[in-house]
């Protein structure tokens, strides 16, 4: 299978993201199984190469703080993708990419997938405007997950790390499910704060998500993307 990752969200100084697809790119680069590259913006277009069959691919993008860049051209999004031919795609960032990559993604007849790291309705929407007033930060949180929805809408599937990623995913109107083997990990679980919840999650080891990812990406009729919690492979 040809996989490619699409994600604003890593930068150089980040966190659980860049562990996440540093991991998921070693994972990959050490079997021959599938073809597998990896883009996220960076100073200027480049490629290196991880192994035979893994890529990194940086394309230009815009400073946005704190060492973050972010990829906004669609042109090049579409370059990147119609060249590697991809089968699946994971897009990590639900702010704009979805809605950047969609044409490119229809031409290629990928199927894609979206993946809810960062919970930005608490971070962005809801805690910056909570000192203005309770009302004003609840309506921010709602209409942020509603965007949510509107950028995965038409995805294959969407997948959450958490049980409050997945409510995320379901108050934006994405079909939510958690598997079998996700319910008896996260029983064995000591219970956490979700804010806790989420970031570690998003630090999860690449050879987890990468043996999940395929399987739950595998097309299905009708519109809503079907939201899963990534878990331990079998």
């Amino acid at each position: 299978m040809r996989i490619l990752d699409v994600d604003n969200g890593y930068s150089p100084t980040g966190g659980g993201i860049r562990t996440y697809h540093d991991r998921k790119l070693a994972f990959f680069a050490s079997r021959a199984e599938h073809d597998y590259a990896l883009v996220i913006p960076g100073a200027r277009d480049e490629v290196e190469s991880h192994g035979p069959r893994a890529h990194l691919i940086r394309l230009r993008g815009v400073p946005v703080g704190a060492g973050y860049r972010a990829m906004l051209s669609p042109r090049a999004l579409a370059r990147a993708i119609e060249g590697f031919r991809p089968e699946l795609v994971e897009v990590g960032s639900p702010y704009l990419l979805p809605h950047l990559l969609r044409p490119a993604l229809a031409r290629v007849g990928a199927a894609s997938v979206g993946f809810f790291h960062t919970d930005y309705p608490e971070l962005f929407a809801r805690q910056p405007l909570a000192y203005v007033g309770a009302r004003l930060a609840a309506r921010a949180e709602r209409l942020a997950e509603r965007h949510v929805g509107f950028q995965y809408r038409g995805f294959t599937a969407a997948l959450g790390a958490s049980e409050h990623s997945l409510a995320r995913l379901r108050a934006g109107g994405v079909t939510a499910h958690v598997s079998h083997t996700a319910r008896r990990r996260s029983r064995a679980l000591p219970p956490r704060p979700p804010r806790r919840i989420a970031p570690r999650a998003a630090r999860c080891a690449a050879r987890r998500d990468a043996r999940a990812l395929p399987r739950a990406a595998r097309p299905r009729e009708g519109p809503a993307p079907r939201a899963r919690r990534v878990s331990r492979a079998p």
